[in-house]
Protein backbone atom coordinates (compact mmCIF):
# COMPACT_ATOMS: atom_id res chain seq x y z
CA UNK A 1 0.00 0.00 0.00
CA UNK A 2 1.49 3.27 -0.82
CA UNK A 3 1.00 6.94 0.19
CA UNK A 4 -1.79 8.10 -2.35
CA UNK A 5 -3.31 4.28 -1.70
CA UNK A 6 -3.87 5.62 1.95
CA UNK A 7 -4.41 9.17 1.43
CA UNK A 8 -7.54 7.74 -1.03
CA UNK A 9 -9.02 5.47 1.72
CA UNK A 10 -8.65 7.98 4.22
CA UNK A 11 -10.94 10.33 2.15
CA UNK A 12 -13.20 7.49 1.46
CA UNK A 13 -13.59 6.61 5.07
CA UNK A 14 -14.36 10.13 6.04
CA UNK A 15 -16.72 10.44 3.94
CA UNK A 16 -18.62 7.82 5.34
CA UNK A 17 -18.62 8.30 8.71
CA UNK A 18 -20.54 11.89 7.62
CA UNK A 19 -22.80 9.55 6.32
CA UNK A 20 -26.16 8.07 8.46
CA UNK A 21 -25.68 4.45 8.05
CA UNK A 22 -28.55 4.09 10.39
CA UNK A 23 -30.86 5.72 7.61
CA UNK A 24 -30.58 3.67 4.78
CA UNK A 25 -33.34 5.21 3.37
CA UNK A 26 -31.89 8.07 2.36
CA UNK A 27 -28.74 6.97 0.60
CA UNK A 28 -28.04 7.91 -2.81
CA UNK A 29 -25.14 6.33 -4.79
CA UNK A 30 -25.36 9.24 -7.30
CA UNK A 31 -24.66 11.39 -4.86
CA UNK A 32 -21.69 9.52 -3.03
CA UNK A 33 -20.20 9.14 -6.58
CA UNK A 34 -20.50 12.51 -7.49
CA UNK A 35 -19.05 14.00 -3.58
CA UNK A 36 -16.15 11.28 -3.83
CA UNK A 37 -15.13 12.56 -7.32
CA UNK A 38 -14.67 15.73 -6.05
CA UNK A 39 -11.97 14.69 -3.47
CA UNK A 40 -10.14 11.83 -4.89
CA UNK A 41 -10.03 13.71 -8.10
CA UNK A 42 -11.84 10.76 -10.01
CA UNK A 43 -15.06 9.49 -10.48
CA UNK A 44 -15.23 6.16 -8.15
CA UNK A 45 -18.01 3.17 -9.02
CA UNK A 46 -20.22 2.84 -5.85
CA UNK A 47 -21.80 -0.70 -5.55
CA UNK A 48 -24.82 -0.95 -2.85
CA UNK A 49 -25.48 -4.63 -2.66
CA UNK A 50 -29.02 -5.89 -1.02
CA UNK A 51 -30.18 -9.19 0.71
CA UNK A 52 -33.38 -10.28 -0.52
CA UNK A 53 -35.92 -12.01 1.78
CA UNK A 54 -38.92 -12.93 1.25
CA UNK A 55 -42.01 -12.61 3.94
CA UNK A 56 -44.36 -16.15 3.71
CA UNK A 57 -48.15 -15.72 4.73
CA UNK A 58 -49.90 -18.76 5.51
CA UNK A 59 -53.17 -17.07 5.36
CA UNK A 60 -52.84 -17.00 1.17
CA UNK A 61 -52.29 -13.30 1.03
CA UNK A 62 -49.60 -12.91 -1.33
CA UNK A 63 -45.81 -13.16 -0.25
CA UNK A 64 -43.88 -10.04 0.39
CA UNK A 65 -40.23 -9.37 -0.55
CA UNK A 66 -37.92 -7.50 1.49
CA UNK A 67 -34.56 -6.04 0.26
CA UNK A 68 -32.55 -5.02 3.00
CA UNK A 69 -29.46 -2.57 2.00
CA UNK A 70 -26.13 -4.76 3.83
CA UNK A 71 -22.94 -3.64 1.85
CA UNK A 72 -21.59 -0.34 0.19
CA UNK A 73 -18.66 -1.25 -1.92
CA UNK A 74 -16.54 1.82 -3.19
CA UNK A 75 -13.90 1.41 -6.17
CA UNK A 76 -10.93 3.29 -6.93
CA UNK A 77 -7.50 3.37 -8.02
CA UNK A 78 -4.07 4.86 -7.56
CA UNK A 79 -0.94 5.05 -9.25
CA UNK A 80 2.34 2.67 -7.41
CA UNK A 81 5.81 1.52 -8.92
CA UNK A 82 4.19 -0.65 -11.25
CA UNK A 83 1.39 1.11 -12.95
CA UNK A 84 -2.25 1.83 -12.55
CA UNK A 85 -4.22 -0.25 -9.51
CA UNK A 86 -7.30 -1.45 -8.66
CA UNK A 87 -8.96 -1.13 -5.12
CA UNK A 88 -12.17 -1.27 -3.54
CA UNK A 89 -13.31 -0.24 -0.09
CA UNK A 90 -16.16 -2.20 1.57
CA UNK A 91 -18.54 -1.07 4.94
CA UNK A 92 -21.06 -3.36 6.03
CA UNK A 93 -24.38 -1.91 7.45
CA UNK A 94 -25.08 -3.39 10.72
Amino acid sequence: MNSTDMMKQKIINDYMSLIDLNNINNIDYKKIEQELSLALNEKPAVKLIYEDDTLLNEDGKPDKKISKLKTIEIYYTYNDNTGLKFAKKSFIIA
